[in-house]
């Protein structure tokens, strides 16, 4: 799990706007500056100065009807390089549109392996509970200290969407106390993944979120 210490300095530090997402490696964090080109289900197709790149918004609430941006606008684009199968895309956790100022968050995970490693652990009785101090949130993915030296990234793709504010945010914010129930998975190449099905906040309000 100190591995993932790696991830979290890298979101404190994404990568410069001039790395290619398609020459690092997959589960790679990346931050770039560009233009919309066109609106997709699912995502939207993103030129960023030197080449064209799917950007996936995976957890975006789609029945408001549509984006927050259009063609054309320029945004900033954070998120993880998905490499899957030969196939490159972004998997997003924050896009920032430039000329409203407007921040709109999604969740990075590789969604479709985080369920299905969720369903067989479920069936296994693997569930178990982890609790540490927030250290960030970026979109839908935080980074909790579970010890000393000891880090993790927790996965809310399995939480109701009742879990999160009307603009898709976690309601949690650095220093935060939780305890996350959830299963262990193997995320990203090289890193481990705690899928939460639930978080309580262990100073304040409580329960704040819930699983499917």
């Amino acid at each position: 799990m100190k591995k993932l210490l790696i991830s979290f300095c890298l979101m404190l530090s994404p990568l410069q706007a001039t790395e290619s997402p398609w020459v690092v490696r997959d589960g790679a964090w990346i931050s770039l500056d560009g233009r919309v080109q066109s609106v997709e289900s699912g995502g939207f197709s993103f030129n960023y100065g030197k080449g064209e790149i799917f950007v996936e918004m995976d957890g975006y609430d789609f029945a408001t009807g549509m984006f927050e941006f259009d063609a054309g606008d320029s945004v900033s684009v954070t998120g993880r390089v998905d490499a899957d199968g030969g196939i490159r895309t972004i998997e997003a956790s924050e896009v920032r549109v430039k000329k409203t100022r407007q921040l709109v968050t999604a969740n990075p995970d590789d969604e479709e392996e985080v369920l299905r490693e969720l369903r067989h652990a479920r069936r296994s009785g693997q569930q178990k509970m982890i609790s540490g101090e927030v250290l960030m949130v970026a979109g839908r993915v935080m980074t909790v200290q579970i010890g000393v030296d000891d880090f993790i990234d927790v996965s809310t793709v399995a939480l109701s969407r009742s879990s999160f504010s009307q603009r898709g945010e976690l309601p949690y914010r650095q220093g935060d106390m939780v305890l996350v129930s959830g299963v262990m998975a193997g995320g990203y190449p090289g890193e481990e993944t705690f899928i939460a099905t639930g978080i309580d906040r262990m100073r304040g309000s409580g329960i704040a979120a819930r699983g499917k």
